[in-house]
């Protein structure tokens, strides 16, 4: 029992470095993207929503299952950069005149 917790606790341990490190990647591509200009941080988020369509195309016309890890991981790193774009892009927004960048409805 003792080494299914201790497998349990490297585990979690894992995980919370893991986070962390996503976290300081995270901080690192929003203090990069806010040293860009605005036209070019839209560009940056239309190429990343783009290659999340392509993908999720490919996904439907090769009927890629869920049992494809590294497909959706990537897909998946697609749509977390395109989300951190766009959240420094509502910042400048929120600071500047508004809108929304994600391309739903405003409000």
């Amino acid at each position: 029992m003792n080494a299914m917790n201790d497998d349990i606790s490297a585990h979690a341990g894992e995980i919370a470095l893991l986070e962390a490190h996503v976290g300081c990647l995270e901080v690192a591509l929003q203090t990069a993207l806010r040293l860009l200009t605005k036209e070019q941080q839209m560009d940056m988020l239309l190429h990343e929503q783009n290659r999340i369509k392509e993908r999720d195309e490919q996904q439907v016309a090769h009927q890629i299952g869920p049992d494809a890890d590294e497909f959706n991981d990537i897909t998946s790193a697609h749509k977390w950069v395109a989300e951190c774009i766009a959240r420094v892009i509502s910042e400048t927004d929120t600071r500047g005149k508004g809108g929304n960048v994600t391309g739903g409805p405003v409000g």
